[in-house]
């Protein structure tokens, strides 16, 4: 276990948004052309970009993520990820509460007895929760609302699998669908119209450790 962060006395999860971490960054649509470096064949397509840089990096996947600082300024905001921090414990796999490195196989996880169910009974479905140490179980069953209120199941993973995202999906005439989850599979289209707020993942091998 990495050292804990706290406020006010109270421990706050390594991947919880702070008030001062928000940026606001509008989106916007624009047809961008390309060319093949391969075969010089020229296309036009419509991607999702920010209003102040229409030209910032996307991932290997071509998802444009949203940004949130990093700094803790302000003050927690209980209900909310980083999602920086999110996605670096999925992809790096540090555990959610103190950021500890996790193991690539045999990875402690913590879930809500409903999700770890539904995870049993449907081992495509993904899951945006972080891994947990198992040194943070019980900091974690007993500082989250919701596992408190579900029960809180203590699994072992075999390996976890970068699946995709989970954020907003915007239609050609800028409207967006919110909450949604694409992979990396997904046609390159909806991938360019994708705002990415969270990193998804399958959990192959998703036991309870009794």
């Amino acid at each position: 276990m990495n050292e804990l962060i706290t406020y006010k006395g109270r421990t706050v999860p390594w991947v919880t948004r702070w008030s001062g971490e928000y940026v606001s960054r509008p989106v916007t649509l624009m047809a961008q052309t390309t060319r093949d470096t391969r075969t010089g064949d020229v296309a036009t397509e419509l991607r999702l970009v920010f209003e102040d840089d229409p030209y910032a990096v996307r991932d290997d996947h071509d998802f444009l993520w949203s940004v949130d600082a990093t700094a803790r300024a302000g003050e927690p905001e209980w209900r909310q990820v980083n999602s920086m921090r999110q996605q670096a414990s999925m992809v790096r796999l540090r555990c959610q509460v103190c950021a500890a490195r996790l193991p690539a196989e045999m990875t402690p996880w913590l879930l809500g007895r409903g999700e770890f169910d539904h995870l049993i009974a449907n081992p495509e479905s993904t899951t945006l929760t972080p891994p947990t140490c198992q040194s943070c179980w019980n900091i974690a069953a007993r500082l989250c609302p919701w596992l408190r209120k579900t029960g809180s199941v203590r699994c072992i993973v075999d390996r976890r699998e970068i699946w995709g995202v989970h954020g907003d999906v915007y239609q050609p005439d800028g409207t967006a669908m919110e909450d949604c989850r694409v992979s990396y599979g997904h046609r390159r289209a909806t991938r360019l119209l994708t705002l990415a707020k969270q990193q998804a993942v399958c959990l192959h091998g998703l036991r309870e450790l009794l």
